[in-house]
């Protein structure tokens, strides 16, 4: 890409939002990013699983009388849900609840 034309690009662009000016190109510009963002959206969300559910160690340490309260809010609330979350992401419903969750372009 030449600077000219990166300029260019720069011209289309709301600084104040970072929106693209025109409606299609913002969201081809959203479709994209979110086929391209969501194997990393993916492997992060497990990593966050993981070290969500690995701190309920620390649940017995610090609060030894509320343990048990604690890791059910983790282990059987909290945990499925995010696996609930995680397996929606290979759904088709998953990018339109995405963009029902961004704010309007």
């Amino acid at each position: 890409m030449n600077p000219k034309s990166a300029y260019q690009e720069l011209e289309d662009v709301n600084l104040v939002t970072l929106n693209f000016k025109s409606k299609e190109k913002e969201k081809q510009f959203r479709k994209k990013f979110f086929q391209k963002s969501l194997g990393v959206f993916r492997v992060s969300f497990v990593l966050f699983i993981f070290l969500y559910s690995f701190f309920g160690y620390f649940d017995k340490i610090v609060s030894p009388e509320n343990a048990n309260v604690f890791l059910f809010i983790r282990f059987v609330i909290v945990v499925p849900l995010l696996t609930v979350v995680f397996m929606l992401s290979y759904t088709k419903i998953f990018p339109l609840a995405v963009m029902w969750f961004q704010l309007p372009a």
